[in-house]
């Protein structure tokens, strides 16, 4: 049956994390006090740590000005149509990031040039598809209407990298019951299982293995696989737990490798 397992700390990694949260405490009374005074925390263009090398001369003054120079952000508009310095155009199905230069011309328009944009896609080796939520799909889909996104250019060992953000639409799916619910996460050997509350917080965990599932003939390990599932079941029943489980679709279960010689 499922037990519960609670996390247990060394004294390093108790009295580490103490520290870290006393730092976080401290700095969030100071962000208190700039709130309630009505006043702005200082900054440094180009962090602390590159200013103090700075002054103490180990860095160069050009290298002070690309680290302080390294960075172009944009806020997005929806009534310019997404972005009015730098947007992301569609072109014959490739994406481009359009960028309003500084040069106008006769008719007062600024000069715009566009570069290609590549826009990532991690595709699974084994089925083919994404794994989790497809983001450059729901970008895509997010520019046909319109809606503000920033977008952020940072230079970084003499390339440059793009940082989009835009606005996630929100499911009116809720779930208003106090009772706990698992997760489960199928592994070779067993079941990872994950208890959290309605507030999606961590409450418990445990592992259901089997390492006879490493090696067993296929009919045996499906065998094995419902044994496990029927504990989780009569587990989550008896402790009146609501399942989430995993939706998996392989192409091909028995081989994924590539033969190259064919």
């Amino acid at each position: 049956m499922l037990q519960d397992k609670t996390i247990k700390l060394t004294d390093k990694k108790r009295n580490a994390l103490t520290i870290k949260l006393d730092k976080r405490k401290r700095k969030q009374e100071g962000l208190k006090r700039h709130i309630d005074n009505g006043t702005i925390p200082s900054i440094i263009f180009g962090t602390k740590r590159m200013f103090y090398k700075k002054c103490k001369g180990t860095i160069t003054n050009e290298e002070w000005k690309a680290c302080r120079n390294n960075h172009i952000y944009s806020r997005g508009d929806k009534t310019k149509n997404g972005n009015p310095n730098l947007r992301v155009v569609i072109i014959k199905g490739m994406s481009f990031l359009e960028i309003s230069t500084l040069e106008k011309t006769d008719t007062n328009r600024a000069i715009k040039i566009r570069i290609p944009l590549y826009i990532p896609q991690k595709l699974s080796k084994k089925t083919g598809k994404v794994n989790g939520i497809n983001y450059r799909e729901m970008f895509l889909n997010y520019l046909k209407y319109g809606e503000a996104y920033q977008v952020e250019i940072i230079r970084r060992n003499n390339k440059y990298y793009v940082h989009i953000t835009f606005e996630e639409y929100v499911s009116n799916i809720s779930d208003k019951s106090s009772t706990e619910r698992i997760g489960i996460d199928t592994n070779s050997d067993g079941f990872a299982i994950t208890a959290i509350d309605n507030k999606g917080n961590y409450k418990w965990h445990s592992y259901l293995s089997n390492h006879e599932l490493l090696y067993s003939r296929s009919n045996r390990r499906r065998n094995l696989c419902g044994e496990l599932v029927k504990e989780v079941i009569a587990s989550a029943l008896e402790k009146n737990l609501k399942l989430a489980i995993e939706d998996l679709k392989f192409k091909d279960d028995r081989d994924v490798t590539v033969n190259l010689l064919e």
